[in-house]
């Protein structure tokens, strides 16, 4: 028997985008699902769009709720999800032909994993896909090998069990990184996972630059980091480009700040200790220019520097 799958879609001012994602799940060849569209107060015609497809199909159901982020729009999709699996879509993206259409007699793994498309703005298109495939019984060799890889990043292109979700939320605290942290904390509920070599996903850059979407204060910055590291340090595994990405991801989101009062970010204890966690795994010179910036002398005349420009 095919099992219902929870399609949680949250929707925020996507007017020009949202009937391109929901249609790509209504023409699926699979017919048993839900689709769960979270208006998150959006501002223009999107809660209409929602509302007109509803009246449409009996598997659509809408929440509308003030805005609050993607994250609190996701967790209203999880407390509301009936499916036995569950997966994410962004209303701006969407989903691939008989992208649902699995051989669910077999499956009887925790997570599924599915390869993507980036869709740069240019129209340039990448496929990301991870290098192993199939059934993997042992994570800790798995995942030191793939965790690395932006797969992992996403909650998208991916299938979830509802019942190991369980209480597992997004942390709505967190404004970048939270999809890498659920995706993390899920990890260390399951026992095995399945790779797929078949496409699921179709990801559309975002419009916004990135330094103006991820931009953070430290603390910000500093919380997201730690909240990631531990759940990553909780698998129990050796994956030092992981922790390394982390770790100057958030940094580049805190720049600013940092440049203005450096002492804020190398002067941190959770800086210091997952840094000396990470260090060993970074290039020569990636390594002296951080340990000579981390310097208060050097960090002093380089913010007198900035001052003066």
């Amino acid at each position: 028997m095919s099992p219902k799958i929870s399609i949680i879609v949250p929707v925020y001012n996507a007017e020009s985008t949202l009937h391109k994602c929901i249609d790509s799940i209504r023409n699926q060849s699979y017919k048993d699902w839900e689709l769960l569209l979270i208006d998150d107060g959006s501002t223009d015609d999107s809660a209409l769009i929602c509302d007109e497809y509803a009246q449409q199909d009996k598997r659509i159901k809408i929440f509308h709720k003030p805005n609050g982020g993607v994250s609190s729009a996701r967790n209203l999709g999880l407390d509301n999800a009936t499916g036995e699996w569950i997966t994410f879509v962004d209303s701006d993206d969407y989903i691939v032909n008989e992208a649902l259409n699995l051989n669910w007699n077999i499956i009887d793994e925790d997570f599924l994993i599915f390869p993507f498309y980036y869709q740069y703005r240019d129209g340039k298109v990448v496929l990301y896909s991870l290098e192993t495939k199939g059934r993997i019984d042992i994570l800790k060799s798995f995942l030191e090998k793939e965790l690395e890889k932006y797969n992992f990043r996403t909650p998208w292109s991916k299938i979830f069990k509802n019942r190991i979700i369980n209480n597992l939320r997004f942390d709505e605290k967190i404004r970048c990184g939270e999809d890498t942290l659920f995706v993390l904390s899920y990890l260390n509920r399951i026992t095995n996972c399945r790779i797929f070599d078949s496409p699921f996903y179709v990801f559309n850059q975002d419009s916004r630059e990135l330094f103006i979407k991820y931009k953070q204060t430290i603390s910000t910055a500093l919380y997201a980091l730690s909240s990631i590291y531990a759940a990553y340090e909780k698998l129990n595994i050796y994956c030092p480009h992981f922790g390394l990405n982390i770790f100057f991801d958030f940094k580049s989101c805190c720049q600013e700040e940092i440049n203005k009062n450096a002492s804020l970010w190398f002067q941190n204890k959770e800086v210091k200790k997952i840094y000396n966690d990470i260090k060993h795994s970074m290039g020569l010179e990636q390594y002296i220019r951080y340990e000579l910036l981390s310097l208060p002398i050097v960090s002093k005349i380089n913010v007198l520097l900035r001052r003066r420009k």
